[in-house]
């Protein structure tokens, strides 16, 4: 349509950008005199153009009035820009279907000679599959949190907008799943605690990520040597400082999160149960919204 084109022009485009004085379609067709380019009296007859063009770009000629205003470039009909424009789509196309089978031809062969050197090398098991389940529920229901969570706060922003628009969710399903995934979080932090409390390798690896003494100084000494004032780079042991600390950031969040949450999800037995007043119930969804940034 004559709007569609008058928009991909670039008057179109500036326009859609802001900008107040390009030309409108009254600046070319007026507002109050609108004729068919077939009457000589018409703003767009070709024997006004130069006139009518005249008024934004001075001294017009014949030649730069010459053709059509609204074109399409997939309109067959305007053969040049037809098939200028589709000889470059298969250019890019080619180009660049050439340049993704030539890399995964590359890639695929990296991948190969990759696999091939390591089933001759030896390797340990970092975490038992218990643990790699727990580090797959976390990560599940953590994501699903942070999304159906700040969709919430932020209703107007591009991942809510496909929650709503795409997968046709309202705040009855965002909070339904919002909800599952909590479950499914105190699920996975329960069980991870009665690994580590209750069974060997739990123990062990408990023990390996306690805060020490030692870390401190390991921090100092890392600092220290990437600030080039020691030589020699600090060795650790299984689990370096900031993994500790990230470990306990994490474990400490999630009691956080779970017990405001809790107090959000059921504010009357917050209130009836634990002697709450409401302010309590509004301090734990300041501090679910601000631990969930952190």
């Amino acid at each position: 349509t004559k709007v569609e084109t008058y928009n991909a022009s670039y008057h179109g485009l500036a326009s859609r950008l802001g900008d107040a004085q390009v030309a409108n379609c009254a600046s070319c067709h007026e507002a109050h005199h609108i004729l068919p380019q077939s009457d000589p009296e018409s703003s767009v007859n070709t024997a006004n153009l130069k006139q009518t063009c005249g008024q934004c770009h001075p001294g017009a000629s014949g030649k730069f009035v010459e053709g059509l205003v609204h074109i399409s470039v997939s309109d067959s009909h305007q053969r040049v820009l037809y098939w200028v424009r589709r000889i470059y789509l298969l250019v890019i196309f080619s180009a660049c279907g050439f340049m993704l089978l030539h890399n995964m031809v590359i890639v695929s062969a990296y991948i190969r000679e990759k696999y091939a050197r390591q089933k001759q090398m030896a390797y340990v098991v970092r975490f038992p599959r218990t643990f790699v389940a727990q580090h797959l529920l976390l990560v599940s229901s953590f994501i699903l949190l942070v999304v159906t969570g700040f969709s919430l706060s932020f209703p107007d922003s591009f991942f809510s907008s496909i929650l709503r628009d795409g997968f046709g969710w309202g705040e009855g399903m965002r909070s339904s799943v919002h909800r599952v995934a909590a479950m499914l979080m105190i699920f996975t932090m329960v069980w991870h605690v009665i690994s580590l409390l209750f069974s060997r390798r739990g123990r062990r690896e408990f023990k390996a990520l306690s805060l020490r003494k030692q870390d401190g100084l390991d921090m100092i000494w890392n600092l220290l040597y990437h600030l080039g004032v020691k030589r020699i780079k600090p060795e650790f042991d299984r689990y370096d400082y900031t993994e500790k600390i990230e470990y306990w950031a994490l474990m400490w969040g999630s009691v956080v999160m779970i017990v405001t949450g809790l107090m959000m999800w059921f504010p009357f037995a917050s209130s009836e149960w634990l002697g709450l007043s409401k302010i309590w119930v509004d301090v734990a969804a300041v501090i679910h919204y601000y631990e969930a940034w952190l």
